[in-house]
């Protein structure tokens, strides 16, 4: 088993999937067996390149696994696979697919008494449960609401954005190269014709003319390949999210259709959400590259949108976002990211669990996040910040981080070895505390005043003291439960017909 052990693959995927660790190299006997051997069961999807095929891990979670197709093992193909491996090994991101490992075998086979080379490569990725974003893609009569749309536009712009900022070009952004997680987030996905610019490059140049008709910009045809292309596309892919056609549609005429779907009182401010996602997708459709916004101007555009007329909020994705300034509810958007806001530890006995909380400053000046626990709660949750030096089993249940203008940080939270589940429907509630600041330095006093053992009760205090610094703070919520399978749950109570261990705090 070329040295590895299948319980320790299983141990590295799930860390990767769970944690966010490095994609690895993966042998194919564990991609086999996960896939049983690629039988029809498992396909998923299916083209002229690849197959995808689904693979169960021991835990329970699903990934899909990438099987090229080995007629396209020739010697081009085989550098395109290095570099979609290169490019996706660099790109990490809530709106691009995550990327967990590969696979490149060959074996020296015999046929008709010749001895030749068999080449296998695979791709493994995270699951999306929802597929890809062509099967929604529908007139407004129908279909995905708006508040869906706007997101899953305003998610492929940020994806798109991250990976112009990472130097890489997509050349193939379509619906189909987008897929949605169970909540509906978008996720760029196929980085089989991407390209790696250097740090000054802005343009390339090629014979070889790779893409999607109808989603190519109209100089790619001609050979250069460059940031705007991947613009043009998203002109394309906005216009069909909007319309459910290609084309450059009318406003007036996108409008008219989407107010006749529109049965309540946010209609009109919805509306101007549609003009401008609308006037977005017309602008990427210009003919010539440098009328084309940029990924960042188009992102600060629907920032801009939000600050006048709302931000649109959906329950899975923005959770119970209380204001605490008094200004609008759309403020924690605007200033941070923070992802995810429900977290599921999967319980299994005297098993240590960690599960990353990704926190991105949106703003140009520092952020201060104080995350703190508010009601009862069983499990011994705890908080760890990578880097930071912490006694061994050390519950700390807040944390306060700051984060600089554009960044982003990764934050654990803990679930301490237990022996038995905790009670069913145990909900630990954190309430998420979001300062903006242009001072680090205050922030960081701050942090200490707030660590010291200030109660989020005293809220309103804070709130005061934030205030005569002239600033302003956000708030958030945060929930943590544990999840186990209800027939070991069964039997272990059954086994032991005692209380569980576990008293109110």
């Amino acid at each position: 088993m070329d040295g590895q052990s299948e319980s320790s693959i299983y141990d590295l995927l799930e860390g990767i999937l769970l944690y966010g660790r490095e994609p690895t190299n993966l042998p194919i006997w564990f991609l086999q067996s996960i896939t049983i051997n690629f039988s029809d069961d498992h396909k998923i999807g299916s083209g002229g390149f690849a197959d995808v095929y689904k693979g169960l891990l021991r835990n329970g979670a699903t990934v899909a696994v990438k099987k090229l197709n080995p007629s396209q093992m020739v010697e081009s193909h085989e550098r395109k696979f290095n570099q979609e491996v290169c490019n996706l090994m660099k790109v990490k991101h809530k709106n691009v697919v995550q990327f967990l490992g590969y696979c490149s075998d060959t074996q020296g086979k015999i046929w008709n008494s010749i001895m030749a080379e068999e080449r296998q490569r695979f791709l493994c990725f995270e699951f999306m449960p929802e597929g890809s974003l062509d099967k929604y893609i529908s007139d407004a009569s129908k279909g995905l609401e708006w508040r869906t749309r706007y997101q899953i536009i305003k998610g492929i712009c940020e994806g798109l954005d991250y990976l112009h900022q990472q130097k890489v070009v997509h050349s193939d952004l379509k619906p189909a190269n987008i897929l949605l997680d169970h909540n509906r987030m978008p996720k760029i996905t196929d980085f089989g014709v991407a390209r790696s610019f250097g740090e000054e490059q802005t343009k390339a140049i090629t014979s070889n003319v790779v893409g999607t008709l109808g989603y190519m910009a109209p100089e790619f045809c001609r050979g250069t390949i460059s940031m705007k292309s991947d613009v043009y596309s998203l002109g394309v892919v906005i216009t069909e999210i909007l319309t459910g056609h290609k084309g450059y549609p009318q406003i007036d005429n996108v409008l008219k259709s989407w107010n006749a779907r529109f049965q309540t009182s946010q209609g009109g401010t919805w509306l101007e959400h549609v003009r401008v996602c609308a006037e977005i997708g017309l602008d990427c459709l210009e003919t010539d590259p440098e009328k084309r916004p940029m990924t960042k101007h188009i992102i600060k555009t629907l920032h801009e949108l939000e600050e006048t007329y709302g931000f649109i909020e959906t329950d899975l994705w923005t959770p119970n976002i209380i204001n605490s300034t008094g200004s609008s509810d759309f403020a924690i958007g605007k200033l941070l990211d923070v992802y995810p806001l429900e977290l599921l530890f999967p319980f299994e006995p005297n098993k240590f669990i960690k599960w990353p909380v990704t926190l991105t400053n949106k703003t140009n000046g520092h952020v201060g996040v104080w995350i703190a626990r508010s009601g009862p709660g069983v499990v011994p949750y705890s908080w760890e910040e990578p880097g930071k030096k912490q006694k061994q089993h050390e519950n700390i249940s807040s944390i306060f981080c700051v984060l600089r203008p554009h960044s982003t940080k990764v934050l654990y939270m803990t679930m301490r070895t237990q022996q038995q589940p905790p009670p069913q429907e145990d909900t630990c509630i954190f309430q998420v505390v979001i300062i903006a600041m242009e001072s680090e330095e205050a922030l960081r006093g701050l942090g200490t005043y707030l660590i010291s053992g200030i109660s989020i009760n005293k809220f309103e205090d804070l709130v005061k003291t934030v205030r005569r610094l002239g600033t302003e703070v956000h708030q958030a919520t945060l929930r943590a439960a544990v999840t186990c399978d209800p027939e070991w749950f069964q039997e272990v109570v059954t086994t032991h017909q005692v209380s569980l261990p576990y008293a109110s705090s």
